[in-house]
């Protein structure tokens, strides 16, 4: 995974370790998967959070950035799977409540228009489905659904939360913390000199606050909770700069665990480059299988560590994992589809 990191970022683990103040100690980073059997494909649950036991009261937290599927269902990408799917893991790990987010509020305040996305057709129905999706997971896993919380920060009790945190916090939170906010690599200091510029800052802002024990108690019902950041590292900085916001106002700062980003088929990140080299989730099996033989083997160990199903001790065709996993993943989807699209019918009909 280090050599994912490497390519995908320009960074190694170690670089970026360093570059974000992330420990195994201290922040869930250690260089190997500390629970193979349920926290596959990423650096693992922090050694010191599996012996020593996580604080009272906490929670996993995290969920994917579905900008760039511009609401359609058929471009969730696996990387979004992935994403989404991780926080899942994490807290069947360490024996913890989930939440996960799904924000796109972000998308009316870059409008302007103050539409919520819930009213698009089409962002409705996409998260209908991830949230059938996700379920399929849970229970494919062994992870008890009254303990995962699927939240849409547009929903307006939600974002009456966040505009509230927003308020209150938000000018503490410095423009030198906002610009290169998701650029891992240090390439970036997007949105400095973009024509909307204010609007991202308020919504990066906004973004910041959901790492806040007060959101995770909104959602949760339990009192001032640990959160447990599980993201890719494209979030590293994000914790970060909230955790330095938890600490001016005396609350406990987010702790990390982080998984390298599903890269494309090129070897950049899934989100960037040509739509050939991305791997969509919805696509027919024939044709994601049939992409998954142009990665190269990188991609396909990656793919491999995050097949769900229990392999027998033998096995050791890293293609034939990931070719499981894509399989596993491709059919939870196209059932959540259906059954996202029955229920409607059935609320309306029968």
């Amino acid at each position: 995974m280090d050599a994912l990191i490497e390519k995908v970022y320009r960074l190694t683990a170690e670089q970026f370790r360093q570059r974000y103040g992330l420990s195994a100690d201290r922040q869930g980073w250690p260089p190997e998967p500390a629970s193979c059997d349920v926290w596959k494909g990423t650096f693992g649950v922090s050694e010191t959070l599996l012996r020593e036991g996580v604080q009272p009261h906490s929670v996993v937290l995290g969920g994917p950035c579905l900008v760039f599927t511009r609401g359609q269902a058929r471009n969730v990408t696996v990387k979004d799977c992935i994403d989404l799917i991780a926080p899942i893991r994490a807290a069947k790990c360490l024996n913890l409540p989930c939440v996960l987010l799904i924000e796109i509020e972000q998308l009316s305040i870059l409008a302007g228009d103050g539409k919520s996305p819930l009213d698009d057709e089409h962002w409705s129905v996409m998260l209908g489905v991830l949230h059938h999706f996700v379920r399929y997971y849970a229970l494919s896993i062994g992870f008890p659904l009254e303990r995962l919380y699927f939240t849409c920060t547009s929903e307006p009790e939600v974002e009456a939360v966040v505009d509230d945190l927003a308020d209150r916090y938000g000018a503490l939170i410095g423009t030198e913390d906002i610009c290169g906010l998701y650029a891992p690599d240090g390439s970036s200091s997007f949105p400095r000199e973009h024509p909307l510029y204010e609007r991202y800052v308020t919504a990066f802002k906004r973004s910041l606050m959901l790492y806040l024990p007060a959101f995770s108690e909104h959602v949760t019902g339990l009192a001032d909770p640990s959160v447990i950041s599980a993201e890719n590292v494209n979030q590293a900085r994000a914790v970060a700069v909230a955790g330095k916001l938890a600490g001016r106002l005396s609350m406990k700062a987010p702790a990390m665990i982080a998984h390298p980003e599903c890269p494309n088929i090129a070897g950049a990140r899934m989100d960037h480059g040509e739509e050939k080299d991305k791997l969509y989730v919805s696509e027919p099996l024939p044709a994601l299988l049939s992409k998954l033989g142009l990665c190269d083997d990188l991609l396909v160990s990656y793919l491999s560590y995050w097949h769900t199903e229990r392999e027998l001790a033998a096995q050791t065709d890293v293609y034939a994992r990931a070719s499981g996993f894509l399989t596993t993943v491709n059919g939870m989807f196209a059932r959540a589809y259906k059954q996202h699209t029955y229920q409607d019918v059935k609320e309306v009909w029968l």
